[in-house]
């Protein structure tokens, strides 16, 4: 199976400073894992993830000065494990490379998904999510997520 996600994802604890709301768009695919009473075979399997989320960068005044920090693009590719504990439902971790542009800077980090659907239909699912993505000399940072999944 295949599934389109798209999502609003609210950045978390030093990039909430920084950023506000961020949309996203996720491809993923996985073998006979998505959709409503799907019943595979064994509980758990492989499935790959790639997209791009972009976060708005915040407005602040400081020492009376209006700044906007610029708007942070994040592009990733990841793989890992579906678990399907129930017919409707799925929980999915994975974990891959991701490459990030803020303003005229590009950093290679690590970030790792953990996305749960609910699906209410044959080929849509809803769910919420957490994001952790990590770069060099930056702390880390996380969101949470709200996603709708179309599955084909």
């Amino acid at each position: 199976n295949q599934a389109v996600m798209g999502g609003i994802y609210l950045p978390t604890g030093t990039f909430s400073k920084t950023h506000i709301v961020g949309i996203g768009v996720d491809y993923s695919r996985s073998r006979r894992r998505f959709g409503k009473g799907i019943d595979p075979a064994r509980a758990t399997g492989w499935i790959l993830n790639g997209g791009i989320n972009y976060y708005a960068g915040k407005n602040i005044t400081t020492t009376g000065y209006d700044f906007r920090y610029g708007g942070y693009l994040d592009l990733h590719v990841t793989g890992g494990i579906i678990y399907n504990p129930a017919k409707d439902a799925n929980l999915v971790l994975t974990a891959g490379p991701a490459l990030n542009l803020y303003k005229e800077s590009i950093n290679a980090g690590l970030r790792i998904n953990f996305f749960t659907n609910y699906f209410i239909s044959q080929n849509w699912a809803i769910g919420p999510g957490v994001i952790y993505k990590k770069h060099v000399h930056t702390e880390a940072l996380v969101a949470l997520a709200m996603r709708a999944s179309y599955i084909f």
